[in-house]
Formats: structure tokens, sequence, C-alpha cells
């Protein structure tokens, strides 16, 4: 069913996302401001099924490339990523007829949403991923042999730089590269989609439910109610597993930025005992230990939540002290077949184990 994205979506939408992006993705913050002032301006956005795709034309993947904590510390007007789908469109062999994500979690999933206002251009209610992950090669698109190219990449400097001839992982390094040098803030448009790709192969209806997620978690009611509900909702929309795992104080966070991802990890410790759950990050939430068990693991989405409220925190935004719950979140089946558990399973990251699914390790 498609729709236009209304003043009231976007808070919701903003929440969703950041919840799906396992800790990545980037703050919303910048977009919600954007969108806001765009809607404001009279700027119309439209969502829309992939069913309604015009099989003639192509959907390309529009978001940010880098560092999410970069995103707290410069702001960004959205001609960068409009200068790169103008780009893009002189490289494709027919029309472009839409937008989608290429990561629906954190500041990426709303990105397509600002680039459509100031194009014209809808969004596709979908994403590659289902959540967020560190690399632009971590999409569903890739899993099937759909190539990245041509990619493009813009740089709040006016900087243009096309990737035309690579694989998808060597177009994601390149572009890494790239996107470091531009500050470790950059914009790309990538993944030129048939119709019948996007169909086939996009994680479907996640603005939808960012939306969904968003509402459940923002009703005026205590922290159990919110849970609730955030439970109820998944489960009743979409069949999807929600469970806490973990609730207590940060008591421990390391963190630096490397090579354009930041990586590091949180310790969180029950309050006045000696259980303690340590959780790995690149960007997102990838793997939780338990007493040096596995108690989650990639690509289910971890989320860390605020104890009260259940407003989900980016791994950039964790500090000292706060006090937190663990939820996590069934993966799509798209990232749980063994080919994308090859790509984005825990084995994947370096770790020497497999994928742990919701619920096994409890």
């Amino acid at each position: 069913m498609s729709w236009l994205l209304s003043q009231a979506d976007i808070a919701p939408i903003a929440r969703g996302c950041t919840m799906l992006g396992s800790g990545g993705g980037g703050d919303t913050y910048c977009a919600v401001i954007l969108l806001s002032a765009l809607l404001a301006e009279g700027h119309r956005i439209p969502i829309i099924d992939a069913d309604t795709l015009d099989d003639d034309g192509f959907t390309v993947n529009v978001g940010y490339m880098g560092a999410p904590v970069v995103l707290s510390e410069k702001l960004f007007e959205g001609s960068e990523m409009v200068a790169a789908i103008d780009a893009m469109r002189g490289r494709l062999k027919g029309p472009l007829r839409a937008l989608i994500s290429a990561e629906i979690g954190g500041m990426n999933g709303m990105v397509p949403l600002i680039a459509s206002a100031l194009t014209g251009l809808p969004v596709v209610d979908g994403d590659g991923m289902g959540r967020a992950f560190p690399r632009a090669d971590h999409v569903t698109f890739a899993f099937n042999g759909v190539s990245c190219l041509p990619t493009v990449l813009t740089s709040e400097a006016g900087d243009v730089v096309t990737i035309e001839r690579a694989s998808n992982a060597r177009a994601e390094d390149i572009g890494r590269a790239v996107a470091t040098l531009m500050g470790s803030m950059a914009f790309a448009v990538d993944y030129p989609l048939k119709a019948n790709e996007v169909r086939a192969y996009a994680v479907p209806g996640t603005l939808s439910l960012a939306r969904s997620i968003g509402r459940a978690i923002g009703e005026p009611a205590g922290a159990q109610a919110r849970l609730d509900a955030l439970t109820c909702t998944l489960r009743q929309e979409r069949d999807i597993t929600v469970a806490q795992i973990f609730a207590g104080r940060v008591s421990e966070c390391e963190r630096a930025t490397r090579e354009g991802f930041d990586r590091g990890h949180v310790e969180i410790r029950v309050a006045g005992g000696s259980r303690s759950l340590r959780i790995d990050f690149q960007n997102e939430f990838l793997m939780a230990f338990e007493g040096g068990s596995l108690v989650a693991s990639t690509p289910d989405i971890i989320a860390v939540v605020d104890a009260d409220t259940l407003a989900p925190l980016t791994s950039d935004a964790i500090r000292y002290g706060q006090n937190v719950r663990v939820l996590v979140i069934e993966a799509p089946a798209q990232l749980r077949t063994p080919v994308a558990l090859d790509r984005v399973g825990p084995r994947a990251f370096g770790y020497p184990c497999d994928y742990l699914p919701i619920g096994a390790g409890r």
C-alpha cells in the first residue's frame, strides 16, 4: 500500500530506524530536522510498494557512507545526495523511477526520504538489509548477484567520484577509502536495480515497519508497557520475534574510529551483581556475550535502549553510567540464508562461531 509521508510520521520512523539500526546507520537527528523543514515547505514524499514500479526504469540505493560519529559533529544540507543522484542519472541505460534505502537502520533509512523531497522521486517501502551493516556490499542485492556499479560518491565540498569497474567488495573498499578522504562523510548512490530485482531481493515494507516500531515505543506509557506494545506489534504485523536479554548499567565503553568505521565494545553490568554483558560493535552491534558465552549474534538485531523510555541508543551515543536494556529482534529471512550468513554472520566479522538465532542461547 502506497502512502504520503506526513509530519506525524517523521518521529516514529526516526525511532524505528534507530531501533533497526542495531546501534549503527547514523544518528537520525539531522534527518528529522531537515525532513520536517522540507514537509513544512510543501514538498511531497511518496512511499510506494515495489509492485507498483514500472518495468522500464531503475531504482537506486541512496545513503550516507562514513563514520556515524561524524554526523554528530557536522551538518549536511541535501545537495550532496542530489548531486550523486544527478550523476547517476547520466550513467543509467533507462529512466530513474525511484529511490530505495540500502539499509533501513539509522539515518540511512531516512536519507532516501530527504532525496525524494529534493528530487520528486518516490521511495520504495523496503531496503537491502532490514537493519544496518557496516559495508555497502552487505545487502541482499549483492547476495543475489546484482552489481553495485556504477557507484557515485559525493562530498560536502562538491567532489563527485564514480566507480565503474570493480567487484561489489572492491567497490566498497574503494568507496570506503574515498569516503574517509572526504572526512568520513560522503553520500553514495549505487546498485541500479530493475523493478523485478527490487521485487525479488529487497526486504519489503521496512519503512512501514520502522513507523510501527516507533509508534509502539513512543506511546506515553511505562517501559514494560512499551516493551509489550513493541513485542505485540512485531509479532502481529510481521511475525517477528523480539526478546529482552539483559538489563543493567553501562560500566565500560571503548570506541575508536579506524578505516572509516567506529569500532569498540560496551559492557553492561547488573547493579550490585556479578552478571555482565559485553557487546562488540563495528558501527553496528554485532555480538553479545554473557560470562564469555555467546547470547546473541549478527544478523539478529541487537538494540541497546534506555531502560525507562525504550529510546534506542546508537553505538556512538552510549555513555558510562546509563541504565539500559538490551533487546534482540529477529533478522529478516533474507539475512538467514546460507549465502547471506556467509557475508553477515559472525564468521564474516572474524568471530570463530556460527549464527546464534534469537532464543537459542537462553
